[in-house]
């Protein structure tokens, strides 16, 4: 969700507007959207019930825009570069599950779409160095 909020944010209100922002805000909503169906409603409820979680997101989002707005390209840099590490981070975690035998098939499914979108999410952030 923190990936699909700043990946939107930058998209938004990024100056200059770089078309991978929306591709990465695209591929972590698709994410969601899956893992939700998967999880189950009850999953859901244990990770997204939590009242903090909600209000960081939502605060997240609001002082996002103004921040991003304002921000001067270095700023932006730096919020790519921490895209590069959670992608990278994402990819190593999951892509292990992806390939894991013993859990069910949907979940490895699962597993292994999330693997895809942090590694768009890396590379389309800069991690492969050849992006921008």
């Amino acid at each position: 969700m923190i990936a699909e909020t700043v990946s939107g944010l930058l998209d938004e209100h990024a100056v200059p507007r770089r078309d991978a922002y929306a591709v990465c805000a695209d591929y972590c909503r698709r994410v969601v959207r899956v893992l939700s169906e998967v999880l189950g409603p009850h999953m859901l409820r244990h990770y997204t019930a939590n009242a903090a979680l909600r209000a960081d997101i939502t605060t997240l989002r609001q002082e996002g825009a103004a921040e991003v707005s304002l921000a001067s390209g270095e700023d932006v840099d730096r919020i790519t570069a921490a895209l590069v590490t959670l992608g990278s981070a994402l990819a190593e975690t999951l892509t292990p599950m992806a390939a894991n035998e013993s859990l069910p098939p949907m979940m490895r499914g699962a597993a292994r779409m999330a693997a895809d979108a942090a590694g768009i999410l890396w590379s389309h952030s800069g991690g492969d160095s050849g992006g921008w």
